[in-house]
C-alpha cells in the first residue's frame, strides 16, 4: 500500500514538472529607457542641446545651440569628454574614471 502511494506521488510530481515547459516563442519585453534627443531651455535666451547615441545607448555627442559640442569616447574604465568651443581652438579633454580616482 505504501509503495502505491509513493508511486502515485512520484508520478504526480514527474507529470507536473514535465508539463511545465517554457514556450519557445515567448516575447521578451524591451524595458530600456527612452533616450533624450533634444533638451530646450527657455528663459531670457532659448538654449537647446541635441544628443546622439551609439548602438549601446551611450552618449556620443552633445551639440549645443551656441555651436559648441562635446564628444564622448569610452575606453576600458574611462570616459573621455572632449569639448569643442571653436574651430580655431583645440578640444578640451576631460577624463572620467569609473574605477580609479587618480586623475
Amino acid at each position: 500500500m505504501e509503495l502505491k502511494v509513493l508511486f502515485c506521488t512520484l508520478l504526480c510530481i514527474f507529470t507536473a514538472f514535465s508539463s511545465c515547459k517554457k514556450s519557445d516563442d515567448e516575447q521578451h519585453l524591451n524595458l530600456s529607457v527612452p533616450k533624450i534627443k533634444t533638451i530646450t531651455h527657455h528663459g531670457s535666451q532659448t538654449v537647446s542641446e541635441n544628443y546622439e547615441y551609439d548602438a549601446s545607448g551611450r552618449v556620443l555627442n552633445i551639440t549645443y545651440s551656441g555651436g559648441t559640442y562635446d564628444q564622448y569616447d569610452y575606453r576600458m574604465d574611462k570616459i573621455i569628454r572632449k569639448t569643442f568651443v571653436d574651430e580655431n581652438f583645440p578640444p578640451i579633454p576631460i577624463r572620467f574614471s569609473s574605477i580609479r580616482r587618480d586623475w
